[in-house]
């Protein structure tokens, strides 16, 4: 995580991997055939982690957008990896880069996800029954990846960014 603040994921080589890692390159390059392959394991981890914070499929729509919501603030907290999704996400155009099936199968979980919690919603009566959940849930999906990139963009700058928290939960 140092080597990524000092240089940029992007910029980091392999070599700086298996040196943050303490591992051989050569180990390394046994368990990743390239740099991006690499990196996309990482996104994948950092999926895994953070997917386990949300409720499973049982939870109310409302628990399910709170969960949302905070997940877009602890992203706010951990800016590292925000900018090696934001990073990688040119992978999303090239159906060949090692990183496409991880972003598709991200975005489509993403979608599916509040999809679900707002048709569950439905079911308890916390949704109006006409909401287009499908197209709520792409806005919320665009929504939570937009921020944090105008986030990091005013980082860079030296603004100050508002709380991502305050601005997901008055538009949801």
């Amino acid at each position: 995580v140092d080597m990524w603040r000092a240089r940029g994921c992007v910029a980091a080589t392999r070599g700086d991997f298996a040196r943050a890692t303490d591992i051989s390159k050569a180990g390394l390059l046994h368990h990743y055939s390239s740099k991006d392959q690499l990196l996309a394991a990482v996104l994948e981890e950092r999926d895994r982690r953070t997917l386990s914070r949300l409720p499973g499929g049982d939870a109310s729509a409302e628990a399910a957008l709170d969960a949302w919501v905070e997940m877009v603030a602890h992203n706010q907290r951990h800016p590292d990896g925000v900018a090696l999704y934001t990073a990688m996400s040119a992978a999303v155009i090239d159906a060949d880069h090692q990183a496409h099936p991880w972003f598709r199968e991200h975005l489509l979980g993403a979608i599916s996800y509040l999809v679900d919690a707002l048709e569950r919603g439905k079911a308890m009566g916390e949704v109006r029954p006409g909401a287009p959940s499908g197209q709520i849930a792409r806005k919320l999906v665009g929504l939570s990846d937009g921020l944090p990139v105008q986030r990091l963009c005013s980082r860079a700058d030296g603004g100050a960014a508002g709380d991502m928290r305050e601005v997901v939960a008055g538009m949801v």
